[in-house]
């Protein structure tokens, strides 16, 4: 009882502080003046503000208390989501990305030593106390305390853990800083100029340990980078909506975010129809497909060198030779557009430099105009051409086939790539880190045409190879994109530990997916229990009846989110039309939208990837829809794994063979 009253009078004493400051720092006027002093100043005045404001609510969640070797005492240290300045530059808060903190994620217990590597070098020392504190609303609900010097088991942090794990879902995804586990807080605090590329389980925490490595990084190389030269590349406009909270929580804006479909537009500019995949989709997404497609263009840019001598006046021209060495040599690094607009340039000041010699006999410039005009003539000649006509060109020697009216999205990274070869990167679309989820999903020929943007191998590439569900776009092994990158410029960590299911749902997802697999890629579930898995079969009117009565029981049962998941988007109308007939309200989801709302949604599998519910009520579980074989074993593995605490299993007859449990 004494620590817990210790603890509400220091959490007082620290919002007391807190309020205190930010009432003092609003009720400054805001700089409007010129003085770029005044308005860094004015401008660091208002983080301060957003900080205070959202720190108060819950202004930590942590508590060591460490004694630096060769100092007396041990000193306790607060950690929260952001720092909090105190008198006399005191840390009333420490940062959750400081030095410091990182003993709050790395100490195990398994002896009083640890350590820190601030900027000054190794700091050594002794932890007496790792305590963890739920505080709401100013409000502390639980103190637990996972390690007490002297103190045998005393294991607090996993119970701490469990308890937050058991709570309800809403519609967003959620920040993890008070739980950030030893190996995810070492991918977190990987250096910038590192590729980490993150292999884990359903819910291992590989998305947010991401976003949490972007304001890891900024905040520890902020004079280095900012967050809108940062992107994430999500696989669909809903799960960006769905992960929108997790950086401004942590006090990070701007950070640019898309879909690849989307940035590949935008850079293109030019309009497109695509269709869907076909037996090609994974040649083109090859690096042999990207070495074929860059021979071809470099012999493509050798029949626009010009043919023949620039004739200026009387027995004075531009010799082929001359242009060829512009062409060939001076030039050759630059884009192909590049190239032509510098040697147009190049060629109006030769006729400008040649002109000089014979003023006296074309004082008014005769001479000069008609050599300008021909060699305007000339560069427009050498037109650069569109990207989707030239990638045409390509496509129809390659393939041996006629001339292509639409793309498949496997045309998307070579069509990006002849742009690169075209017009380059210009600095508007290079990027001081870039992160790519759902990863598997993505070509070779995809990974490097982002490299391409991206300065040094600074990325964070997260996926789980037991998801890849579009197996012909996607990768069969990691390797395949860190050969990519120097050897020295890449880790590959692995997330084996599942924190969103009970155990009961990540077992019946495993013997799914196990005889497809490699073993070393299953899932490891958390010491959390809860409902047994349930699969109900029969006529179509009995499994009607029992699904939606399932629905209202887990409704009574306080779950905000209830996804019933379908194989496609014909059999999500279908249900959408049945439900609302039955007059319960549900909200369908479909590829086109940009928003999710929680309560009970109507969702394909493809595009459930990524995201969670409390409940998930998987329907149509049939032979037909999901055959014996590997695709299919995944497509049911992401949905399975998609729940936190309930999965049931309803089908009309029969279940698919690759169901493990076949009760009615």
């Amino acid at each position: 009882m004494k620590d817990q009253e210790l603890e509400h009078a220091k959490l007082s004493e620290t919002v007391h502080y807190m309020k205190e400051q930010l009432s003092i720092k609003q009720q400054i006027p805001r700089y409007t003046g010129k003085e770029l002093v005044e308005q860094a100043l004015d401008d660091q005045r208002q983080l301060q503000i957003q900080a205070l404001k959202r720190a108060l609510p819950s202004p930590y969640f942590g508590r060591i208390d460490f004694q630096e070797q060769g100092k007396e005492g041990f000193l306790p240290y607060y950690i929260g989501k952001h720092g909090v300045e105190g008198e006399n530059q005191q840390i009333l808060v420490v940062d959750w990305r400081a030095p410091l903190a990182s003993m709050f994620y790395s100490f195990s217990g398994a002896s009083s030593q640890a350590e820190y590597v601030a900027p000054e070098g190794l700091i050594e020392g002794e932890i007496a106390l790792k305590r963890h504190l739920h505080i709401r609303e100013q409000e502390l609900e639980r103190l637990v305390d996972s390690y007490i010097k002297g103190e045998e088991g005393s294991g607090g942090g996993d119970e701490y853990l469990l308890s937050l794990l058991e709570e309800k879902k809403d519609s967003k995804l959620r920040d993890i800083v008070s739980t950030i586990q030893q190996e995810q807080d070492q991918m977190i605090r990987t250096e910038k100029d590192q590729a980490v590329v993150i292999q884990g389980v359903p819910g291992s925490g590989k998305t947010t340990v991401a976003l949490h490595r972007l304001a890891f990084l900024l905040y520890q190389y902020q004079e280095q980078l900012k967050p809108e030269k940062m992107i994430i590349f999500a696989p669909n406009r809903m799960f960006l909506d769905y992960i929108s909270d997790v950086l401004p929580e942590l006090g990070v804006g701007g950070v640019q975010q898309t879909t690849f479909w989307e940035w590949a537009q935008s850079i293109l500019e030019e309009p497109f129809t695509f269709g869907g995949d076909s037996e090609k989709t994974q040649v083109k997404g090859s690096l042999a497909y990207k070495e074929a497609l860059e021979k071809w263009f470099q012999s493509w840019t050798q029949t626009r060198l010009p043919k023949k001598s620039i004739p200026l006046w009387r027995n004075k021209e531009i010799s082929l030779d001359l242009l060829e060495k512009w062409f060939t040599q001076e030039y050759r690094h630059e884009p192909f557009a590049k190239r032509i607009e510098r040697i147009a340039a190049r060629l109006e000041r030769q006729v400008e430099m040649e002109h000089r010699d014979i003023r006296g006999i074309d004082p008014r410039g005769q001479w000069k105009k008609e050599a300008m005009k021909l060699i305007r003539s000339t560069v427009k000649s050498w037109k650069v051409p569109k990207v989707t006509e030239l990638y045409r060109q390509f496509h129809k020697g390659y393939w041996n086939e006629k001339s292509k009216t639409s793309w498949e999205w496997s045309d998307l990274a070579p069509l990006l790539f002849l742009h690169h070869q075209l017009y380059g990167v210009p600095s508007e679309w290079q990027y001081q880190h870039v992160v790519v989820d759902e990863a598997q999903d993505y070509s070779p020929f995809q990974m490097e045409v982002l490299k391409q943007h991206a300065r040094g191998s600074s990325f964070t590439i997260l996926g789980d190879l037991l998801q890849t569900i579009y197996p012909e776009r996607g990768i069969h092994h990691w390797e395949q994109f860190l050969s990519l990158f120097p050897s020295n410029r890449f880790i590959l960590f692995r997330l084996t530990r599942s924190y969103r299911s009970t155990q009961e749902i990540i077992q019946f997802a495993n013997k799914i997916i196990a005889p497809f697999v490699d073993q070393e890629l299953l899932a490891e579930a958390v010491s959390r229990t809860g409902e047994l898995v349930t699969c109900t079969k029969g006529s179509k009117q009995v499994v009607q009846v029992a699904l939606t009565g399932k629905l209202e029981e887990l409704k009574r049962k306080g779950h905000k989110t209830i996804a019933i998941i379908v194989r496609n988007e014909e059999a999500a109308n279908d249900w959408s039309r049945w439900l609302q007939i039955q007059k319960i309200s549900v909200q369908q989801l479909s590829s086109h939208q940009d928003q999710y709302m929680g309560g009970i949604s109507i969702v394909p599998i493809p595009l459930s990837k990524g995201m969670e519910f409390d409940a998930v009520l998987l329907v149509d579980v049939t032979k037909e829809n999901y055959p014996l074989e590997e695709h299919h074993a995944k497509l049911l593995f992401v949905g399975c794994t998609r729940a936190l605490h309930e999965l049931h299993l309803f089908t009309v007859g029969e279940f698919s063979s690759l169901i493990p449990l076949k009760t009615d």
